[in-house]
């Protein structure tokens, strides 16, 4: 199993949509947030556009 991190995304973005904490893979860090974003992939627009 690859190595682990964790993701929790600030107060500031979970009061649009509260996303919970979430265990993804390790990597760079554009794909550790897509990989957590699948949980509510709405969350992306405030995430990388906002």
């Amino acid at each position: 199993m690859p190595p682990m991190v964790t993701v929790e995304f600030a107060p500031a973005l979970r009061r649009h949509i509260d996303v919970p904490i979430q265990q993804v893979p390790a990597g760079p860090l554009r794909q550790v947030l897509e990989a957590a974003l699948l949980a509510d992939p709405a969350l992306a627009h405030y995430v990388f556009d906002d």
